[in-house]
């Protein structure tokens, strides 16, 4: 997170009296142009997908969520979430 930065140093006058008009002594957030996608600069993407195909097999083959969760470290909701994103629906397990 950026630091705090006052209007009236970084903004040119015109802009600023025109932002004036909609907003005085508030926060204002301005978002970030040109973010690359979450996990693109890396290979956590690929990671997560390739644990996420494997809590799938291991579910087919009989393992329970919770016993995922438990070997995984992860909660059932999150396995839950991993089987879904996997393409594997889950059942009463």
């Amino acid at each position: 997170m950026r630091a705090y930065q006052n209007a009236k140093d970084v903004l040119p006058p015109p802009l600023l009296a025109a932002l004036q008009q909609y907003i005085q002594g508030g926060y204002l957030y301005v978002p970030a142009t040109g973010r690359r996608p979450w996990g693109s600069g890396t290979n956590t993407r690929a990671l997560l997908a390739a644990r996420d195909r494997q809590l799938a097999a291991l579910y087919r083959q009989g393992t329970s969520v919770r016993a995922l969760a438990a070997q995984y470290a992860l909660s059932v909701r999150a396995v839950s979430r991993a089987l879904e994103r996997a393409g594997q629906p889950r059942g009463g397990r």
